[in-house]
């Protein structure tokens, strides 16, 4: 397994792809409860800053099985939207604010 220590009291362990359908999955259920208004944004770069690119839980395969699983279990309907950033870029955050305006009017 991989573990990351980011500080004396929290250590981090990377999901792998197994790991990862399974949460796609429950994300999915917990997604087709919403009554309103819903749309799931996916920053396809890298879901936080250590699995970026370069950084120590880079692994795209597994990244690709959360979103698989994701978007395999959504109800019909709910607008998915692939975000070419990592999540903390302002790419995504732009992206996200205009999904939510979007839902809003």
């Amino acid at each position: 397994r991989l573990f990351y220590e980011h500080n004396p009291q929290v250590t981090l362990m990377r999901t792998n792809p197994a790991e990862c359908t399974e949460l796609g999955r429950i994300i999915a259920e917990k997604v087709n409860l919403s009554t309103g208004p819903v749309s799931v944004l996916l920053p396809t770069e890298a879901i936080s800053v250590i699995s970026a690119p370069d950084q120590v839980f880079h692994d795209p395969a597994a990244d690709q099985a959360l979103f698989a699983a994701i978007k395999d279990n959504l109800r019909e309907g709910i607008k998915v939207l692939e975000i070419p950033a990592a999540v903390n870029d302002l790419a995504f955050s732009k992206a996200a604010a205009h999904a939510l305006l979007e839902m809003l009017d």
